[in-house]
């Protein structure tokens, strides 16, 4: 970078790149067995089921394995716990060392998540959990951080984790599932991307009885949500 530059044309420079080199792990999981009669007597898509819990099931553990791996080489700093003056303090740091405002997130634990919203006044507890994005996986937004919160981040660790997204490389990597070709009419995939499916049901139920009239009343309200919803697609 030059200030008032005196010499035109200027001169090309050429930017090297290093090599880095990952450790790239590989993770399988065992065979489930399916009999014919489990296939084609359940009243449920028992194959689809297994591909979907397997699947989050190895989701989770790679997930768990790359918090251990972050954790195990990143820059701490002791705190006695998360709270609102925890966070400010870490966007702090992030600001010194001039991380770009945009991109930060930060990882807790359920029980750091309730301790930070405990020491928010009800103002700014209200405005966090608004800030929320359900689709983004974030439980809200603080001091220019995406939070998130899952159950724990690993038997080895108990801090809590944060970053920016350009800072952190990543590493491309696909589920690969088998097929089952052993009928050539009837080829079957799996899905590497099927996510599991969670069913939301509510039920309200009232009933009451009049004595003077020696009547019954009785109302019962029920509402059932799929997400994520499974089903087969057909190509010919």
């Amino acid at each position: 970078m030059r200030k008032n530059r005196s010499e035109y044309p200027a001169t090309a420079e050429s930017r090297k790149d290093s090599d880095l080199t990952y450790q790239i792990a590989e993770y399988t999981t065992d065979p489930v067995h399916l009999t014919n009669a489990e296939a084609v007597e359940l009243s449920y898509d028992k194959r689809r089921s297994i591909v979907g819990s397997v699947s989050a099931a190895l989701a989770d553990k790679v997930h768990l394995d790359l918090l251990s791996a972050w954790i195990g080489g990143a820059e701490t700093t002791k705190a006695a716990k998360v709270d609102r003056a925890t966070v400010l303090d870490l966007a702090r740091q992030l600001n010194l060392q001039d991380i770009p405002q945009t991109g930060r997130c930060l990882l807790l634990t359920a029980d750091q998540y309730a301790e930070l919203l405990r020491s928010l006044t009800d103002t700014e507890s209200n405005a966090f959990i608004q800030s929320a994005d359900a689709q983004a996986g974030t439980v809200g937004k603080l001091y220019g951080f995406d939070v998130y919160q899952r159950s724990g981040l690993g038997s080895d660790a108990v801090g809590a984790l944060a970053w920016q997204r350009d800072c952190v490389s990543r590493a491309l990597g696909a589920t690969e599932l088998f097929t089952d070709d052993r009928n050539p009419l009837n080829i079957s995939k799996g899905n590497p991307g099927l996510k599991p499916s969670f069913t939301n049901s509510f039920r309200l139920f009232y009933n009451d009885y009049m004595q003077k009239y020696q009547q019954a009343i009785m109302i019962n309200l029920s509402y059932q949500n799929t997400r994520n919803s499974i089903s087969s697609m057909v190509t010919y």
